[in-house]
């Protein structure tokens, strides 16, 4: 029990002494009041430990009034692909009308085995057919499965 006082009186005077310490080192500024007022607060709960320790409040777990509710959210997968293809088309979109201002939509046809393109569709006004070959190459569909509708 003398062990355990002794403990505390020396574990109280060393967070006194350091904070007087770094209180001195610390320029005039807020900065010093911001640091003077987080080391007087260790040398209360320093101070307070012991009376937590007579309610077993130190043994509590604190952390279920600091944390958010848990949400369960399903995941819907169909939801997901959709929007990937969806966002897949957008891209290609926007990178064909960086080529072809004329472009005006696209319609990607997906494998559903592989869920890679299988055919697609884009639409717009007096689209040249070599955009067809340039888009075959650079997305990895067959010539032939891409249409240009007007």
């Amino acid at each position: 029990m003398m062990e355990a006082f002794t403990a505390y009186i020396k574990t109280i005077s060393a967070l006194t002494v350091f904070s007087v310490a770094v209180g001195l080192l610390m320029p005039n500024g807020s900065f010093r009041q911001y640091t003077r007022w987080i080391l007087g607060l260790l040398v209360l709960l320093a101070v307070l430990k012991p009376i937590l320790g007579l309610f077993h409040l130190e043994e509590m777990d604190f952390s279920h009034f600091f944390a958010l509710p848990k949400q369960e959210v399903p995941y819907d997968a169909e939801l997901g692909e959709n929007w990937a293809r969806k966002t897949m088309e957008n891209q290609v979109l926007s990178e064909l009308q960086k080529q072809e201002p004329n472009v005006d939509g696209v319609h990607i046809g997906w494998n559903e085995e592989s869920g890679l393109p299988e055919e697609m569709e884009i639409s717009g006004k007096n689209l040249p057919e070599c955009l067809k070959d340039e888009a075959a190459k650079k997305y990895g569909i067959e010539t032939e499965a891409i249409t240009l509708v007007p």
